[in-house]
């Protein structure tokens, strides 16, 4: 008896599933589209390093990666000529006190910044954070000195400060490099929309000293951040083959009762 049991079982499983199976070898170009639109679709990512300038060999080139095309750092008008490396805490590109504006307003007017572009390979690119190290460098002076950076963006035409970083008051002698911007990754700092174009930063470079030529301010370590976004044909190509797939086994339970193999 109960061998006549088993017997009947597979002969059910059988006649329920060879019927499907025939009619996915029949649609077999189908089914492997499914299959592989469904593997190579990119899963959600967390976010990725897109852009690294680290001025190794005091080099202004931001390090090679999948995602962007980055430009070399350059100096906007104001600048021009006074941007060069020195060390301070540890290997920054500075500016000399008396070659910065005293206020944001008056560095942003007269083109006091260095500028990076960003510009995706393939997928837009959801910005996360934007991080740097700001060195500051406050030699025989008599006040208390005080350089700033703030960075702005293309996306609205240079308008908004994303992150502003200042060095606090540094005694005559003292210096120093601190972390601005959110670390890397941790949150997000950088709220404009999703992009698919190149964007370019801005870092604009202030300072309340006045005229003093023993003061520097300076950045190193420019990182940004981003969630790549993936492309709308990858995710509709994916759902396609699954349709198709989908309309395969419709069309068996149709003609055939749901599994009943008659």
């Amino acid at each position: 008896m109960r061998r006549h049991c088993i017997t009947a079982v597979k002969t059910s499983i059988s006649s329920r599933f060879k019927p499907l199976l025939r009619d996915l070898i029949t649609n077999l170009p189908l089914v492997a589209a499914t299959f592989l639109a469904l593997a190579t679709a990119p899963p959600a990512r967390a976010y990725v390093t897109i852009s690294d300038y680290n001025f190794s060999g005091a080099s202004l080139a931001s390090s090679t990666n999948a995602y962007t095309n980055d430009t070399n750092i350059v100096t906007g008008a104001g600048l021009s000529g006074d941007f060069q490396f020195e060390t301070i805490e540890s290997n920054c590109y500075a500016v000399p006190s008396p070659d910065l504006p005293l206020t944001e307003t008056a560095a942003v007017s007269g083109s006091d910044y260095i500028s990076l572009t960003i510009t995706p390979k393939t997928n837009s690119l959801n910005y996360n954070t934007l991080f740097f190290n700001l060195c500051g460098d406050a030699n025989d002076i008599s006040n208390p000195f005080d350089g700033d950076i703030v960075v702005r963006s293309s996306v609205d035409n240079f308008t908004t400060d994303l992150v502003t970083a200042s060095t606090g008051d540094l005694s005559a002698g003292g210096n120093t490099e601190i972390g601005e911007g959110a670390d890397p990754g941790s949150a997000n700092n950088l709220t404009f929309p999703t992009q698919g174009g190149s964007v370019e930063f801005r870092f604009y470079f202030f300072d309340n000293e006045n005229g003093s030529s023993f003061s520097n301010v300076g950045i190193t370590n420019i990182i940004l951040t981003a969630t790549p976004v993936p492309e709308p044909s990858t995710w509709a190509d994916a759902l396609l083959a699954t349709g198709g797939l989908m309309l395969v086994i419709q069309r068996r339970v149709a003609r055939r009762g749901p599994l009943s193999g008659t």
